[in-house]
């Protein structure tokens, strides 16, 4: 029998989420769920437990405040150092640290099975211990819903709403029209709103963070078409009416108006990252732990078709399926809506046609990940200030139409009262 079996570990990808971890990507590697258990060599697993220690006391994470604390690991720190591995790595590494995790956990029980033997113990007492010990190596990858606790929760939702009916859970868009259709964004659902260059997708996007933020539910924008300031710009206009490119090239506006809204924006519950290299595996780790961080009630992306895919593949179509997947994954695992913004393929641009599912750019897995797939058309394009927002799919409510004037200069949107509805009838 052969008995030279080595023990499954990677000191290639312990070093490097290790490293990325302490260069400051700590945060992030708790919430990907990297644990002390990840970790083979006894001095990489004091390293990690010393900086799980400093992140529970509130102190920062780095090389030099845990160096402070793994007496016998400066050689490890000094090495982990030299190399550099940047924090972006670990969305990268920690898939591949996680996959010799659980074959070292898998060969650990069956190293146990063996020595059972040694006991001499019933056949069934062996079973029971086998048993057992697999369990603890599937519980954690794949974990099963308590499900009397699953069945009491909706229960007591429909005992609530036997005193008169809940009000509604959606995040609303506070434009009439479209509200009375989707009743809102609902939580942990993704909400696919696609268009044109140009037909105020953005603009749209823009209004409903501000919205929200109103209402007191803090807003989370990705943003990797305009910086930070151009959104800032668009908040501001929306808010006040003014026209703040003409306010920027005259100086001529509303300047009290205009100063007081920009006080107001201060102190909203707004953030908006507009970081480029954000990777849709950043974006859902970032969504966790901001949830919880600051209660979130929406997340924006702009636009789906150019967030950085965790992995670059030759196919566009692979990418986007994936990051489309993760995006309705991070709606689901915070229990938050997304509202993600699409592109449309050039193909509509040569017909007047309303658009149809089928026209987003890549569109197979985003309609099948999508709670919602609402367009934003133009039915006259010599009349831009008229915009049809239709809605397509619609997991929670029916499909329709609602009737838009759109103030280009401010950004603001509005429904017009002759706005029309389809019904539950399928568009397709």
């Amino acid at each position: 029998m052969k008995t030279d079996w080595k023990i499954p570990h990677s000191l290639q990808y312990e070093n490097a989420v290790l490293g990325a971890a302490l260069e400051g990507g700590f945060e992030e590697a708790v919430e990907l769920g990297v644990q002390s258990d990840h970790f083979h060599g006894a001095l990489h697993k004091k390293v990690w437990d010393a900086a799980v220690k400093l992140s529970e006391q509130n102190n920062e994470v780095n090389y030099l405040t845990v160096r402070d604390q793994s007496e016998g690991a400066g050689m490890l720190l000094n090495n982990l150092c030299s190399e550099g591995y940047p924090s972006s790595m670990l969305s990268y590494y920690y898939p591949k640290l996680e996959e010799v995790r659980v074959k070292r956990s898998v060969f650990e029980r069956y190293w146990n099975a063996l020595e059972n033997f040694k006991e001499d113990l019933p056949s069934k007492e062996l079973l029971n211990r086998l048993e057992s010990d697999f369990y603890e190596v599937t519980k954690s990858s794949a974990g099963v819903r308590d499900q009397k606790t699953g069945w009491k929760s909706l229960v007591e939702v429909l005992e609530e709403a036997s005193k008169g009916g809940l009000p509604s859970n959606g995040c609303k868009t506070g434009i009439g029209a479209i509200d009375a259709i989707l009743r809102g964004f609902k939580p942990g659902s993704m909400n696919t709103i696609a268009a044109r260059p140009g037909c105020g997708k953005s603009a749209l996007a823009v209004q409903l963070m501000l919205e929200a933020a109103q209402r007191d539910e803090h807003v989370v924008y990705f943003t990797y078409e305009m910086p930070f300031a151009q959104i800032g710009e668009r908040l501001l206009g929306n808010l006040t009416g003014e026209d703040i490119g003409w306010y920027k090239e005259s100086g001529k506006g509303d300047i009290r108006k205009i100063a007081t809204g920009a006080s107001t924006l201060t102190r909203l519950p707004i953030t908006i990252e507009d970081q480029p290299s954000i990777n849709v595996n950043r974006i859902r780790s970032m969504a966790r732990r901001l949830t919880k961080q600051k209660n979130v009630k929406l997340f924006i992306v702009d636009y789906l078709q150019i967030v950085p895919p965790a992995y670059r593949n030759q196919n566009k179509v692979v990418e986007v399926s994936e990051i489309s997947r993760t995006l309705k994954m991070a709606a689901m695992e915070t229990g938050v809506p997304f509202v993600t913004l699409s592109q449309m393929n050039r193909m509509i641009d040569m017909s007047d046609r309303e658009p149809s599912l089928s026209d987003i750019r890549e569109s197979g897995a985003i309609e099948q990940d999508s709670d919602s797939v609402s367009f934003l058309h133009q039915p006259d394009r010599d009349d831009q200030t008229r915009v049809n927002f239709i809605v397509r799919k619609n997991r929670h409510g029916k499909t329709g139409k609602a009737e838009l004037e759109w103030t280009r200069w401010n950004g603001r949107f509005r429904g017009i009262d002759k706005s029309h509805e389809e019904g539950n009838k399928s568009p397709i």
